[in-house]
């Protein structure tokens, strides 16, 4: 009975230690990277997609698309910015920069495990707050 115990206790601590590992995370994990991410505020809403390259800058040239209950419909375009995420799966002070509305800082945000899902909050140039979520393309 004991080397049946000592048994079932080894097979649940190399679960357990294979889940820890593979729930954290890499410097590296958004790195050559593409997102679909969706931003809402208060009075409109954003849709980016938000390409990181190799060394975790944000690439210039991709496109928004804007709604907002007050100016209607309009563009932007992602001029640059930054992004990393540490070993615990937490994003602090990313920047996404874009032509007409500036700089976009993510205040906080989290990786899911499965390293596709990035959900947080921000500030913008004007200080106003908003929340995203991004989906890995």
């Amino acid at each position: 009975m004991t080397m049946l115990r000592s048994a079932a206790l080894a097979v649940v601590a190399v679960l357990t230690f294979t889940a820890v590992v593979e729930a954290a995370c890499l410097t590296t994990d958004l790195n050559n990277t593409t997102w679909y991410a969706y931003i809402t505020y208060h009075g409109g809403w954003t849709r980016c997609v938000v390409k990181i390259d190799g060394i975790g800058a944000v690439v210039s040239g991709t496109a928004c698309k804007i709604y907002d209950e007050t100016t209607g419909a309009s563009t932007d375009t992602v001029t640059g910015g930054s992004l990393a995420v540490r070993t615990s799966c937490l994003v602090l002070n990313g920047t996404v920069i874009t032509e007409n509305t500036g700089k976009h800082t993510i205040t906080e945000a989290m990786l899911d495990k499965g390293k596709t899902i990035l959900i947080g909050v921000g500030k913008d140039t004007s200080t106003e707050a908003w929340a995203f979520s991004a989906v890995k393309k």
